[in-house]
C-alpha cells in the first residue's frame, strides 16, 4: 500500500501528528494501511485515526466497528465523534459535510496534519458539478492537494489515483470496507454524475480523468495568479 503515496510534502513530514479521516470506505481504508506501512519504515509523526459517525444510516454503528477493527490491528489510536446532523437547507450532505469538518478541526492542534482519501474520481466529480453550477476559475480549481484546516493542514496525498485502482489494492490486500449503499442513489447530483453521465463521457472520452484534471490544475494557476496580480488602473475610459 505504501507505495500509493507521492512523495510527501516537506510542511507533511515535519507534522507534529498525522490524522487519518477514516470513514471505512475503500479509500480511506487504503490511506491508513499506506501511512502505516510508512510508519514502519521511516521516522514519520505519531498515526492516529478520526471517524466521525453521522447516524444518519442504519448500519453507522457497523462502519464504526469495522474502523476500530482496523485501528486495532494496526495499533493505531482512533477517535469516535458521534454527531446528529440538522439540514439547515443546504442538503444533508452538505449538513454531514459540515458537521465531519467540525469534529476533525475540533481534534486536530497546531502543526497537525489530517489526511483524507479524497481521489481523481473525486476531483472530476467536483468539477463537473461546479462548472454546471457556473463557476468561475476559483471554483473549478476543485480539491486542492492541500489547504489549512484550522491551526493544522489538511492534505490529500491520492488525488493523483482512481478510485478503481484503489479499490483494486483494497481487494487484493482483503480488507474488509465500508459500501455505502446511498452512494448507488442517483437523486443526488453528484451519484447522477458517477453513475449515468460520467459513463458516457467515458465511452467518447476515455482519457477524460487526464484531460479534466489538467483543465482543473489550469484553472488553480490561472486563479493564484488573479488573486496576486495588482488592479489595472487605466486613465481613459474602457474602450477609448
Amino acid at each position: 500500500m505504501r507505495d500509493l503515496l507521492p512523495e510527501l510534502p516537506t510542511a507533511v513530514l515535519g507534522a507534529s501528528r498525522w490524522w487519518v479521516a477514516l470513514s471505512g470506505g475503500a479509500d480511506s481504508v487504503a490511506l491508513l494501511y499506506s501511512l502505516a506501512e510508512q510508519q514502519k519504515l521511516t521516522e514519520v509523526p505519531t498515526l492516529c485515526a478520526i471517524h466521525v459517525n453521522h447516524g444518519l444510516h442504519r448500519d453507522a454503528g457497523d462502519w464504526e466497528r469495522v474502523c476500530q477493527l482496523h485501528c486495532n490491528a494496526l495499533g493505531i489510536e482512533l477517535t469516535t465523534f458521534r454527531c446528529k446532523v440538522k439540514n439547515t437547507g443546504a442538503g444533508l450532505e452538505a449538513a454531514a459535510r459540515e458537521a465531519r469538518y467540525q469534529a476533525f478541526e475540533s481534534c486536530l492542534a497546531k502543526g497537525d496534519v489530517l489526511f483524507t482519501g479524497h481521489h481523481r474520481d473525486d476531483l472530476v466529480e467536483t468539477v463537473f458539478l461546479r462548472l454546471l453550477r457556473g463557476a468561475g476559475p476559483r471554483g473549478l480549481a476543485a480539491i486542492p492537494a492541500e489547504r489549512p484546516l484550522g491551526p493544522s493542514l489538511l492534505y490529500r496525498p491520492f488525488l493523483h489515483l482512481d478510485r478503481s485502482l484503489i479499490c483494486d489494492r483494497v481487494a487484493a490486500a482483503k480488507l474488509n470496507y465500508v459500501k455505502d449503499p446511498s452512494n448507488e442513489e442517483v437523486y443526488q447530483d453528484r451519484n447522477y454524475l458517477r453513475h449515468v453521465v460520467i459513463p458516457l463521457i467515458a465511452e467518447r472520452w476515455p482519457s477524460y480523468r487526464e484531460t479534466v484534471s489538467r483543465a482543473s490544475m489550469l484553472q488553480r494557476s490561472a486563479y493564484s495568479r488573479l488573486t496576486q496580480a495588482p488592479l489595472v488602473r487605466t486613465e481613459t475610459p474602457l474602450g477609448e
